[in-house]
């Protein structure tokens, strides 16, 4: 990578969080311990409140995602050049496919 180029990524909303991430993998946090039920807790209870939690924070993710990513810009679900994410669904996708992010949305 070029200087400017390398410039250019620093600046990056990807290199960002990039950074953050790897902060939190190497900041020393057991993940087991942080996932496991507390004592006295409903187990229920305890995975309904995470599995809100976690479909809030995916649907702001996608919220962001979805200004920017039209059928026009957005050909295919990808991570990069490198990455493509398809869809099964068992049903209408018996084998995976590759799909539009908005259409994958409506699935």
């Amino acid at each position: 990578m070029h200087a400017k180029e390398r410039d250019n990524y620093l600046n990056t909303i990807r290199y960002s969080l990039h950074k953050q991430a790897q902060a939190s993998l190497s900041s020393g946090i057991n993940l087991r311990q942080v996932v496991r039920l507390p004592a006295g807790e409903n187990m229920n209870d305890w995975l309904a409140v995470h599995v809100v939690d976690f479909f809030n924070r995916i649907n702001l993710i996608y919220g962001t995602v979805s200004e920017f990513c039209t059928v026009n810009s957005c050909s295919t679900m990808s991570g990069g050049p490198r990455y493509e994410y398809l869809w099964a669904d068992g049903l209408n996708y018996r084998k995976p496919t590759a799909l539009q992010l908005p259409s994958t949305s409506n699935c």
